[in-house]
Order: structure tokens, then sequence, then C-alpha cells
């Protein structure tokens, strides 16, 4: 198929548009090395979520209690959202 920056591109303005709506709708948020979870301070998961934008995997284990921590503050619960939207390593 074509130009392969095209790709990078497109897939880094959805990141960026994923992310600014999540800041955006979030009641309270948790930013920490490659991780952004948000709550809207409603029980439903849909919306009180984990971007895992780069997270490392050296901290991880310790990445996953502070949102676990976070999200148990607030009282909702929660789901982390893994995929292919997350900055790529071109």
């Amino acid at each position: 198929m074509g130009d392969k920056s095209i790709d990078k591109n497109i897939i880094q303005l959805g990141l960026a548009a994923e992310i600014a709506f999540c800041r955006a709708i979030a009641t309270d948020r948790f930013e920490y090395d490659g991780i952004l979870a948000i709550t809207i301070g409603l029980r439903d998961p849909i919306l009180n979520l984990v971007v895992d934008t780069q997270a490392s995997e050296t901290k991880l284990d310790e990445n996953i209690q502070q949102v676990i921590a976070f999200f148990k503050h607030h009282n909702v619960m929660w789901n982390w959202n893994v995929g292919h939207i997350k900055n790529q390593a071109y």
C-alpha cells in the first residue's frame, strides 16, 4: 500500500485525539511512565480506563499497583486499554 509515513501520522493523530478526549472528560487522572489513567467519577468501566501509551516493562508491576490504588481510591470499576493505540517505535 502507499507511504508508511501517512500511516504513522494517522496513528499519532489518533493517539493524540484519544489522550486529549480522555483528559477532557476526566474528573481525575493519574499520569506516570507512559500510562494515563482517568476516571469520570461514575462506576461505568468503559470510561474509567487506562491508556497505556508506552509503559516501561521494567516498572510494569509497580505501575499496575499504582493504577489499582488510583481506581480503588475512586471506588470505580475500570479497564486497561491494551492494543494498537499506543506510541509506535518506527
